[in-house]
């Protein structure tokens, strides 16, 4: 920075080709800028290294290998790298200009994200570093920093400024004793004994995905060293202990990540991504068509013989086996034949019995069933639906015997327009059937068009900018050749890009003519002032004429706009010109001694010369004066005298 706070590279053109616009962000190692690359017309992100570190070979060679370690990586999540150079002093990289916010942005604003959405980030961004893993490269400081949601939602990682081949020994191990990364995300192993591979950036990757999932970071601490211990020493404890909504299986795979021993880790990114898509969605509602658990009152399981249990488990109810009965008759059977055969009596007893036990069970069956329906049987679970259409989520919701509302759409960050951000009960809620559930549908991240406002008054420029709920940011002047003074000349970001709300918009405006520095005219002819004031854009005007013994007739005596000073192109520059001495009347010193006739003309203010009429003079009187006496001559003016 200037003295006076400016940003010395902002307007400077580096490496006679990127233009650089403005400042967009600031870490350890270097400062990214918005710039222009002036040959294929095209915004991109200018990444230059800080003073302090361009004179260090090591972060030299550091911030060298990042250009050569992304550009080799192709991944639609991975920020692209198109040159890197060097303009005397200043390091840089030009890299492709995602307009976006990071994870860190996010974290800050909403502490925690759902679920749901901490999948969709994670995702991606193992996509890219499943794509640098197989070329090689690990990134070695994975944190919310340097993850990126573009204004569309999309998910890029960025800042490969720690990444190394893991197929050179030589860069293994820590430089000079000095701890590399982000401590919060150091994996163990990266803090002792200082070595990392593809499973380091598993274990920063796992601890990210759980500080989405429950707000903070696993380890934290007033020193940076003991944090970093703490990663050596302390296993990771499970998310749902601080997140909501966390299940089992997702809690095991961020457990997996972050194993103190790599070994035991998921052997890099792709495998890692396998693990997360293979979280599932929360169970099922329950399927009424299934078989069931009801409960049986307890008299009847008492009846049963099963005298500890109070709800016992539907059992079948018996069947009467009438095979072994004799076939009916037609004859009403009678007392007398009872007594005839007590045996066929016993029988006829003993099925009576088995069907009313029969008769028993399912009436208490029945009932059971009946109670389970009036307390949970008529209840559902509410399903995942978040993430799907609006569409899907409705088909879902009304398969499951819900109805649905939907609430106003609302902007989202993460989830795409058109989908749904959450519901009203949340999923897992178990509601009565036929219930209604309010579906929430993302309009997609919240953007505002910057207004084109160049050519408009400033005034009006605002109204515009605020209209579109952005906001107005600095206003700068500048001098135009072309454009007036007030109006603006530029918007910044460009009119037409799509931005957040509030996002402060620079205005531009012009200043008019840029200052001239108006010439010395004093002494010069009136044709030479006219010359040089056409020169500098500005206008000759001749106001008086005066006396001047110094300055020759026909010269400039005065100006009245200061030589030395500024004025506006097209300014008027007055002056006066000299009319040389002024006329004064001569003294008539004829036939005077020529000592009286010198000192005559001398209080009048004439010089004088003399000569001799006839080669001597013994008189030494004046004959003859030239101008004669009582006519006018500028004052100052030689009067010569003939002597007898």
């Amino acid at each position: 920075m200037n003295s006076d706070g400016a940003d010395p590279l902002i307007g400077r053109l580096v490496d006679e080709r990127y233009r650089v616009d403005e400042q967009v962000a600031r870490g350890g190692m270097a400062t990214v800028y918005r710039a222009t690359d002036t040959r294929l017309d095209r915004t991109i992100a200018l990444k230059v290294m800080h003073p302090s570190f361009a004179e260090d070979p090591d972060f030299v060679a550091r911030f060298t290998r990042e250009a050569r370690a992304a550009a080799r990586l192709s991944n639609p999540h991975i920020v692209k790298v198109f040159d890197q150079g060097q303009d005397g002093s200043t390091i840089f990289l030009a890299m492709e200009y995602v307009p976006s916010r990071t994870l860190r942005d996010v974290l800050n604003e909403r502490k925690q994200l759902p679920v749901e959405e901490a999948l969709a980030v994670i995702d991606p961004v193992l996509q890219a570093l499943a794509a640098a893993h197989a070329e090689s490269v690990v990134h070695r400081d994975v944190k919310p920093e340097n993850i990126l949601i573009a204004d569309d939602g999309h998910v890029y990682v960025t800042d490969f400024g720690l990444a190394r081949a893991t197929n050179s020994s030589s860069t293994q191990h820590i430089t000079s004793g000095l701890l590399l990364g982000t401590v919060a995300y150091l994996s163990p192993e990266q803090v002792k004994p200082g070595v990392s591979d593809e499973r380091s950036d598993v274990y920063s990757a796992g601890i990210v995905l759980f500080e989405m999932l429950t707000g903070t970071p696993p380890f934290t601490g007033d020193e940076a060293i003991s944090v970093a211990y703490r990663h050596v020493n302390e296993d990771v404890p499970l998310p749902s202990d601080a997140g909501s909504g966390v299940s089992d299986l997702l809690d095991d795979v961020v457990l997996a990540a972050t194993r103190r021993e790599p070994n035991q880790r998921p052997a890099d990114a792709a495998v890692l991504l396998q693990l997360v898509r293979g979280v599932p969605k929360p169970a099922a509602p329950v399927d009424l068509q299934q078989t069931m658990v009801v409960p049986i009152p307890v008299a009847v399981a008492a009846s049963r013989h099963d005298t500890a249990v109070t709800a016992a488990p539907v059992v079948a109810a018996p069947v009467v086996d009438d095979s072994a009965a004799p076939p009916p008759s037609d004859t009403p059977s009678t007392a007398g034949d009872q007594a005839l055969d007590p045996e066929a009596h016993r029988k006829r007893s003993r099925r009576r019995g088995l069907v009313a036990l029969t008769v028993v069970v399912i009436l208490a069956v029945a009932a059971g069933a009946f109670a389970w329906w009036l307390g949970s049987g008529r209840n559902t679970t509410v399903p995942r639906v978040t993430g799907l259409t609006a569409e899907a989520a409705q088909a879902q919701l009304e398969s499951e015997g819900l109805t649905v509302e939907f609430a106003d759409e609302k902007y989202s960050e993460i989830v795409k327009a058109g989908e749904v951000t959450s519901s009203d009960p949340a999923q897992g809620a178990e509601v009565r059937s036929g219930s209604t559930v309010m579906l929430t549908v993302s309009k997609g991240p919240e953007r505002y068009e910057v207004p084109n406002v160049v050519g408009d008054s400033l005034a009006d420029a605002k109204k515009q900018i605020k209209a579109r709920n952005l906001a107005v940011g600095e206003t700068t002047r500048s001098y135009s050749d072309t454009i007036e003074t007030g109006i603006v000349m530029n918007v910044v970001p460009e009119s037409g890009t799509s931005v957040r709300p509030d996002t402060p918009v620079d205005l531009v405006v012009s200043k008019g003519l840029r200052p001239v520095t108006v010439p010395d005219l004093t002494g010069d002819s009136t044709a030479s002032a006219q010359q040089q004031l056409s020169k500098h854009n500005l206008k000759y005007d001749q106001t008086g004429e005066e006396y001047d013994n110094k300055i020759p007739a026909g010269a400039i005596i005065s100006q009245d706009l200061a030589a030395g000073t500024s004025a506006e192109q097209g300014s008027t520059v007055s002056v006066v010109v000299s009319l040389g001495p002024p006329l004064v009347k001569v003294p008539d010193v004829l036939d005077k001694p020529l000592e009286e006739a010198i000192a005559e003309l001398t209080a009048a203010g004439f010089k004088y010369s003399t000569y001799d009429l006839f080669g001597v003079s013994p008189l030494n009187r004046v004959a003859t004066q030239d101008p004669e006496g009582g006519t006018q001559a500028p004052q100052g003016s030689v009067v010569r005298l003939g002597l007898v």
